[in-house]
């Protein structure tokens, strides 16, 4: 007998068939392919959890968390902190008389809360961490040496007729009693804001002359806006006019520069050097 040939339309259908027994109508591919109200209820559920996890807000912020936390983990140290407790003690003292100024709280009570506690926990410190304590004492001495300097220049402003000397009124503000000795209100501006806003400098890690510029044009700065949003304050310092800001601002850049120059020469590195100068 001869062979028998099968007809193109049976051997499709044989094809057909033998593809449908061996493909996987339950695999992913067609899951999705199934109608709309039953194919999320047919997927697996392991794979709904893991992509949830993948694109949980929650999860990627905990990372981040930890991202930041590890950057930020060689910076907190004892020195760290040490340095950073001692910018708000150096400025106890302007800050008491500051608020004294606005009327907010009075100079005998900002002297029995805010300085005396404050020189406590400078004293502290320094004795605690020795080199910090070496560190502020250059400040505080830097600190008196340039309030004194700068009082030259504001004196003799003085003597210009630009401003009456507001200096005498801290010491009556102290006692609360007019006409106190004006060698309290020095004292007091020496020892207490001039000197501490010199330790809170020296803990910076900028010195020399333009970083002592910098930061008595932000000091003077600070001044101008007390008076401006406190009008007040004006009674007990001095009238905000154009001539007494720019010899407030004159004074601080003298207080400022001696600051940076003394410092500087005490602690060496981190010098700020004028724009465009370079090292020779």
């Amino acid at each position: 007998m001869g062979a028998v040939r099968a007809s193109p339309g049976w051997t499709l259908l044989w094809a057909m068939a033998i593809s449908t027994r061996t493909t996987d109508l339950s695999g992913p591919r067609y899951r999705e392919l199934d109608d709309g109200d039953a194919g999320p209820r047919r997927r697996s559920g392991a794979t709904a959890a893991t992509a949830v996890a993948a694109h949980d807000p929650a999860s990627a912020a905990v990372a981040e968390d930890q991202r930041l936390v590890t950057a930020l983990a060689p910076l907190v140290t004892r020195s760290t902190l040490v340095r950073l407790a001692y910018l708000p003690i150096g400025f106890s003292a302007i800050g008491a008389l500051t608020l004294a100024y606005i009327e907010v709280l009075p100079l005998p009570l900002g002297a029995r809360y805010i300085l005396l506690p404050a020189v406590v926990a400078g004293i502290v410190l320094g004795v605690t961490n020795r080199e910090w304590g070496w560190r502020a004492l250059i400040g505080f001495t830097a600190g008196v040496v340039a309030t004194a300097v700068d009082d030259v220049v504001r004196l003799s402003l003085g003597e210009m007729g630009l401003w009456e000397d507001p200096i005498p009124g801290i010491g009556d503000l102290l006692l609360a009693d007019l006409g106190v000795d004006l060698r309290l209100g020095y004292t007091w501006r020496l020892f207490g804001n001039g000197a501490g806003m010199g330790v809170a400098f020296a803990m910076l890690p900028w010195r020399g002359t333009w970083a002592g510029l910098i930061y008595g044009t932000a000091i003077a700065t600070g001044l101008v806006v007390v008076l401006a949003v406190f009008p007040v304050a004006q009674t007990h310092f001095f009238p905000l006019l154009p001539s007494v800001v720019a010899g407030a601002m004159l004074i601080h850049w003298v207080y400022g520069g001696v600051l940076g120059w003394m410092v500087g020469r005490r602690i060496p590195g981190g010098t700020v050097r004028a724009p465009g100068r370079r090292r020779g």
